[in-house]
């Protein structure tokens, strides 16, 4: 069966963890961190756009908050897919240099 870009289940934080271990591979591993790194980026994606808004309600732009509500919607959504609603975190042994 071949997977399609929007078609497949989401590789979970446990899985990428379990990628690690059983895959020393210098490219597998770049891979894994840049799934990890792409969920931090969509993590403060969503945050910006949460102050963003909030600015807006408070200067009463409405137009810039219909807006910034399709981003967040769109944003909520990725995070939810991938199962990282809740803040988990993969922490990976040498995380610190990618930084």
């Amino acid at each position: 069966m071949a997977l399609k870009i929007d078609d497949f289940d989401p590789i979970s934080n446990s899985d990428l963890r379990e990628f690690w271990t059983r895959f020393p591979d210098r490219d597998i591993r770049r891979l894994i961190l840049e799934c990890v790194r792409g969920r931090r980026v969509l993590d403060r994606l969503l945050a910006d756009a949460q102050r963003a808004n909030h600015g807006c309600w408070q200067k009463g732009d409405h137009h810039g908050q219909a807006l910034l509500k399709l981003l967040l919607d769109r944003l909520q959504d990725e995070r939810l897919r991938l199962g990282s609603e809740g803040g988990n975190v993969v922490k990976l042994p040498n995380d610190s240099q990618y930084r």
